[in-house]
């Protein structure tokens, strides 16, 4: 109960923040027109609002999200017959497939390794571990159908990208 208080306290604050923002010209550039038609409430009807308790609407716990034949982080299957190897069943969490990606992933980008070793390593991965794999870091599913390589270069970007934000952070952090 003392944390959903200072969940609404904290509704609150922001929202007083967003409309004292959204008041001074020019904020038509930083915010969509659709966030700018929500901060027309004044703070004491909103602060009313949120002090009120809604009994009428149910609690919704969300949900693990899966994907279409995808298992969910939880381990249950979507979709009967869908196999995974045994390594990447143990996985259930970002911090996993990191582990996982830079041991067995990461060495399918060695430009030194050859061909033959590549697409060798290649095959013991299948399309549905990736997918998985995928599923378990990423916040946004897979749309449409993805091949291996392609699953595989999200993934890549995926790491590339959070090595590179959390370079430019201690960069940044660094130099104050």
């Amino acid at each position: 109960m003392e944390q959903n208080k200072k969940i609404k306290e904290d509704l609150y604050e922001l929202y007083g923040c967003l409309k004292e923002m959204a008041s001074v010209s020019g904020s038509e550039h930083f915010f969509a027109p659709y966030i700018l038609e929500k901060l027309t409430y004044p703070l004491q009807e909103v602060q009313s609002a949120l002090k009120e308790r809604d009994v009428t609407q149910p609690q919704v716990q969300p949900q693990p999200m899966a994907l279409s034949g995808i298992p969910t982080a939880s381990g249950n299957e979507k979709k009967d017959g869908m196999k995974l190897s045994e390594k990447v069943r143990q996985i259930v969490d970002a911090a996993g497939v990191e582990s996982f990606y830079k041991a067995e992933l990461m060495p399918l980008f060695d430009k030194t390794l050859e061909d033959a070793v590549r697409e060798q390593r290649l095959r013991k991965v299948t399309a549905n571990d990736l997918k998985y794999l995928y599923s378990l870091m990423a916040t946004v599913p897979l749309k449409g159908k993805k091949t291996k390589q392609e699953i595989l270069q999200l993934i890549k970007k995926h790491f590339d990208n959070a090595a590179r934000t959390e370079d430019m952070n201690a960069k940044f952090l660094g130099k104050r």
